[in-house]
Formats: structure tokens, sequence, C-alpha cells
């Protein structure tokens, strides 16, 4: 079974949080967000599916 856990809290936040590939995966969606050298890209695992992000600098 599946347990869940809370990473801090509202009067307890994370400042920064440092990771390899970010994996998200729910009863919805398995996706995987992967920085590649010079932009992002993610990854639909339950298709295979590849995207590239489309970011617009603004500053």
């Amino acid at each position: 079974a599946d347990v869940t856990y809370d990473l801090g809290a509202p009067t307890a936040r994370w400042a920064n949080m440092y990771t390899g590939d970010l994996h998200l995966k729910n009863e919805r969606g398995d996706w995987t967000i992967i920085e590649e050298s010079d932009f992002l890209t993610i990854t639909n695992n339950k298709n295979g599916k590849r995207y590239k992000f489309c970011l617009e600098e603004i500053g």
C-alpha cells in the first residue's frame, strides 16, 4: 500500500530542492521532467511520447 507524507508545512517550508530527474506519478498520470543542457523535456511514461518545454525569456 502507498503511504503519503507531507514534506514541510505552511509554517516550515523548504527553501530549495535539489533533485535529479523529477518523476511524477499518481492514478491519473505518469510523467518525468528531464533537465537537458539547454532546455527541459517532459516524457509521458504511459505512452513514451516526449515533449520539449517552450519557455519564453522575460528578463
